[in-house]
């Protein structure tokens, strides 16, 4: 009995350290699923959607991490990254590190992350951990379609002036033969890459 006990808990120990982390994909409205499951669903330009289900301890985190990093290397570039905390059932303080280390690594590459459809628990303990502001406010309640829009509407702004274009410097024309400095700020213009 105590072997059989012994294996059980660590059954239920392996299963929650290898939680399934998907991709999703917009199939109409505010259904959306596993884009490995269902090739209709359809991703959004510039955004990638995980979600998550189950406990975020140091384990589980980790392995978000590494799945959000292998998903986000095969993708256009990306703005933002939405986890999908709908299923989180639990969030330690180990986890917020792992949580913010994301954040970091992402935030370099110009890419927001965003904790979409927290549960009141889990928000507040991302509150209580440092982690709140990934979250939506208190109160304020959107679906995933809602937050997957906002995300690909950022997106496609930041499409048309993005960060690797150049910007030229523009003098205005001179009127003193080229003796003296230019007179008055310059101005610039944005050129495409």
């Amino acid at each position: 009995v105590g072997v059989a006990a012994l294996m059980a808990a660590f059954n239920v120990f392996r299963r929650a350290a290898t939680p399934h982390i998907a991709e999703l994909g917009q199939l109409s409205g505010d259904d959306f699923a596993d884009v490995e499951r269902h090739p209709a669903a359809r991703r959004t330009r510039g955004v990638l959607i995980v979600r998550f289900a189950g406990p975020l301890f140091f384990a589980t985190a980790t392995a978000l991490g590494d799945r959000i990093r292998q998903l986000a290397a095969g993708r256009e570039p990306l703005r933002a990254v939405i986890l999908d905390a709908y299923s989180v059932v639990d969030l330690d303080l180990t986890a917020t590190e792992a949580i913010r280390q994301i954040e970091r690594e992402l935030g370099k590459a110009g890419t927001t992350l965003i904790v979409a459809r927290p549960t009141g628990a889990l928000r507040d303990r991302m509150r209580t951990y440092g982690v709140g502001h990934l979250a939506p406010a208190p109160g304020q309640r959107q679906t995933l379609e809602e937050v997957v829009e906002a995300a690909g509407a950022m997106a496609a702004a930041a499409e048309k002036i993005t960060p690797h274009q150049t910007r030229k410097v523009v003098r205005r024309p001179r009127t003193d033969g080229g003796r003296n400095p230019p007179a008055g700020p310059l101005t610039s213009e944005a050129r495409p890459p």
